[in-house]
Formats: structure tokens, sequence, C-alpha cells
């Protein structure tokens, strides 16, 4: 049966989806699958002279090494089952040459044995040749068993991989469109700076921020945290994003905001699936804040005047944890120099070796310690005191703050 030119590139392509050391590592499996043969082939001439031990050695090299070459060297599945195939037959024929040459030498001897003699090495191979069948027999399901057991696994092993690419291609198509719809990182607007960054755990991340110009004076920050993370966090969280725009637009308030984007979640959003937020409006002459938090971790606030952080936040659920939840908003006065700190739950849950969260004192401390710095130096130096934390240990989560400082009237 001839392939289509696209299940040809699609066998193809098995081997290419994996790196070298991935490919290698499957070699030595193969190696060891069908390395038995060589052992194999010389059970099934055990009734001949016995084959010296560095053949059989030999033997098993080569049929082990052959097998594995094929998984480094060709990239084509029906050749490669061709190749395989064809190498067993080989070893059939030369054990059926081996036994003729045999065969050859004992007829050679009879022809000068007595009549007597001969009967004997008559009946002597007949019990040879019944004992020699009933080993190739046993020997050729063995390696017709070889054969066809690894003929699945690469079958199964190569789905399995064009599997895994096609679901990597997806994420990374995922990955550019979300990373396209993020804002960048920073962001100055007359009377404030502003830093975001966000350290996602996976291809597609389920923290999200955003920078909104509402118009009349006023701007949105957003933070928001999707439970979980992977395709369906990033999902959610995308579409967040195109209803806050057509939100915004209607000058709605921070609550009645907060509020339709509980209701759009609670609709679309399965039941085990929730998002937690921060959305705060910054006026840019009067330099006040109004803030709605939904379920998430508390804003923190440094002045230089006090020198003492203030944890902010309003009492509420998460978003889509209900069907309709009253949110209220908050307003403070922000002066020149303040600070305001947004950061979702991964940077502060962030574990050691020894199990010990990263915390939200130490994170206060890494804010008091450095208010003289710009926005983005403490958003870098906050994300680079979490991985020392971290150390060795793998991200589990995804990990966004936004850093908010008020600009004196020279700035």
């Amino acid at each position: 049966m001839n392939m289509s030119p696209k299940s040809k590139a699609r066998s193809k392509n098995i081997w290419m989806l994996k790196s070298v050391r991935e490919r290698r590592g499957f070699a030595l499996a193969v190696f060891f699958i069908f390395a038995p043969i060589g052992p194999l082939s010389s059970l099934m001439a055990a009734a001949d002279p016995p084959w010296p031990f560095w053949y059989v050695i030999l033997q098993t090299l080569t049929s082990g090494a052959f097998a594995a070459s094929i998984i480094l060297t060709m990239h084509r599945f029906t050749l490669l089952m061709g190749c395989i195939h064809l190498f067993t037959a080989s070893l059939f024929g030369l054990g059926i040459m081996r036994r003729q040459l045999v065969k050859a030498e004992e007829q050679r001897v009879l022809a000068s044995a007595t009549s007597e003699q001969k009967a004997i090495a008559e009946a002597l191979e007949r019990y040879r040749e019944n004992s020699r069948q009933a080993a190739q027999r046993d020997g050729i399901i063995a390696i017709l068993m070889i054969a066809l057991g690894y003929t699945f696994v690469v079958r199964v092993v190569g789905s399995e991989w064009q599997h895994r690419a096609r679901r990597d291609a997806e994420m990374q198509i995922a990955k550019r469109i979300q990373t396209s719809l993020a804002p960048s990182g920073e962001k100055r607007i007359p009377g404030f700076d502003i830093y975001g960054m966000t350290q996602s755990a996976n291809e597609v991340a389920g923290d999200y921020f955003d920078y909104l110009d509402i118009g009349d004076g006023k701007f949105g920050v957003l933070i928001a945290d999707a439970a979980g993370h992977g395709v369906a966090a990033g999902l959610l969280t995308a579409m967040m994003k195109g209803a806050l725009q057509l939100l915004i637009h209607d000058g709605a308030a921070p609550e009645k905001v907060t509020h339709e984007l509980n209701r759009l979640v609670y609709r679309l959003a399965p039941r085990n699936m929730f998002v937690t937020g921060c959305y705060v409006v910054l006026d840019e002459s009067s330099g006040e804040i109004s803030y709605v938090t939904a379920g998430h971790e508390p804003m923190l606030l440094l002045s230089p005047a006090s020198q003492r952080v203030q944890q902010l936040r309003t009492p509420s659920t998460g978003l889509g944890m209900q069907k309709e939840v009253a949110f209220t908003h908050q307003q403070i006065e922000f002066t020149s120099g303040d600070t305001l700190l947004l950061y979702t739950d991964g940077l502060v849950e962030t574990e050691n070796d020894a199990g010990e969260s990263f915390g939200i004192d130490r994170l206060e401390s890494l804010l008091t310690a450095n208010l003289d710095i710009r926005p983005r130096d403490l958003g870098v130096r906050c994300f680079a005191a979490v991985a020392d934390h971290r150390g060795n240990k793998p991200q589990h989560d995804d990990m966004t703050l936004i850093v908010i400082r008020r600009l004196g009237a020279a700035s």
C-alpha cells in the first residue's frame, strides 16, 4: 500500500520531533530489545557443534547495535521496519548456511564409515533434526515477538511524540498570542511611574496584568490570577482582557467593572475555575487611587513619611465563585514618593528546599529597603530575591507583580 506524501512526511517527522539526547535514550532501549537475537540464534542451532562464545557475543552486539543505529540515523518509519526485518532474515540465512557447511562435513565423514556406523549416524541425525526443528520453532516465535513488540513500541512512541509535538506547537502559538496581548512592562503617565512583570510556570500563564487608558485623566491597572495555570487559565484571562476594553469605555466605576467581570467569569468558566484580582484606578490630576480587590492578595502601600507598609484589600470573593457579589471600592490619597505593590500568590507562596514560603514579610522588607530605586529595578530585585529563595526547586506557579510610584511635581 502506497503512502500519501502527507503520511510519508508524518512518518519521517516522528524521529525528528525530539532532541538527539532523547533519540539516544530510545536507541539504548532498542539495543537491549534486539540484543537477545544473538543468543537466540545460538539456541536455535543447539544441535549443531557449539558456536564459539566470542561469536555469540559478536552477534549480540551486532543485533542490538544495528537496531539502535536505525534510531540514530534513519527517520523513515517504513524503511526502519524494512531494515529490521531484513536483518532478522539475514540471521536466519547465516544459520542455514552454517548448517549446510556442517552437514557437508558430516557427509564427507560418513562416506568412509561402515554400514553399522551409518545406521547409528542416521538415527542420531533424525534426533538432532527433531531437536533442531523444535529449537528453530521456538527461536522464530521469540524473534518474531521481539520484532512485533518493537513495531508496536515504535508506533506508540511515534504517535505520542507527534501528539506532544502538536501540543507543544499549539502551546507556543498560545504563548505568542498571550505575549502579544500583554502590555509593555514599563509605563509612564502624568504623575505616576508604573512597572509590571510576569514569569509563567508553563508556556501559557494564568497570571495577567494590564494597563487601561480610561480617559478623562484616569488610568486603570489590573492584576489577575486565574486558578491553576496553563491553556485553560490563559484563555480565561484573555477573555477578561477583551471584556475590560468594553467595560472601561462605558466609564464604569471600579466596583461596577469588577461586578461585570464576576458575572462574565461565572457564566463562561467551569465551576472549578475562578479568578482573583485587583483593579486600581489612578487619578492623574489629584493622585488619588480607587481600588477593588476580589479575593486577591493584599496590595502593599509604603509611604516615605511613615516608613510603614500598609496592606490594602476590600472584602470579597474571587471572580466567578458566586453569580452575584456586591463589590465595594476604597479610595486613598497617593502622595509624592508613595509606592504601591500588586502581586500574585505565586510570588509569596514560592517555597525553598525546606518547604518555607517566601511570604509577605520578606516582600514588605524588600519594599522598605528599596524605596529609593525605580519601580523597574524594584520589580527585578523582588523576582531575584524569590529566585534565590527557591534555589534549585522548579517554579510551580506563575508570578506577577506591578509597582506603582507616585511622582513629585518636578518629575
